[in-house]
């Protein structure tokens, strides 16, 4: 059986009595226990993992069923290990999946245009930014 991550205890009895918290913010990277546990302790309605890196994100049990959920990403783990972990929160439920990179410094722009690419290829990225996971919405068709 799959452990739950730092902290899942609380979320997993709040849920068992259908408290769905506001949010539930999900830590990784420096300094991760103490944003988590400062989370825990500033408003009821927040929960807090932390996701320390030490195990691979699929050796956790995620209890975010319905749950509205922010990574908070600080320096340290990969991109890949974060993707990892927006897959796991959504295959576990997550109505949706911020993913705020703390590291960044959002003074500067995102992308730059680069006439020197081919038309197209032009935008390119500078730095990180938030990025926003939802479930795919059930009844939707694509329509062209």
């Amino acid at each position: 059986m799959k452990k739950l991550p730092p902290f899942g205890k609380e979320l997993v009895e709040r849920l068992r009595f259908k408290n769905i918290p506001g949010l539930v913010r999900i830590t990784i990277g420096m300094n991760s226990w103490e944003r988590a546990k400062k989370w825990r302790d500033s408003n009821s309605d927040f929960c807090a993992l932390v996701y320390d890196g030490r195990n691979p994100v699929n050796s956790y049990t995620w209890p975010v069923a319905a749950c509205f959920c922010i990574i908070e990403w600080n320096v340290g783990p990969s991109e890949e290990q974060v993707i990892s972990l927006c897959e796991c929160l959504l295959k576990s439920g997550a109505e949706s999946v911020i993913v705020n990179p703390l590291f960044v410094d959002f003074n500067k722009p995102a992308f730059g245009y680069d006439t020197s690419k081919p038309f197209g290829d032009r935008w390119i990225q500078q730095r990180e930014s938030i990025h926003v996971y939802r479930q795919p919405k059930m009844g939707v068709l694509n329509v062209a």
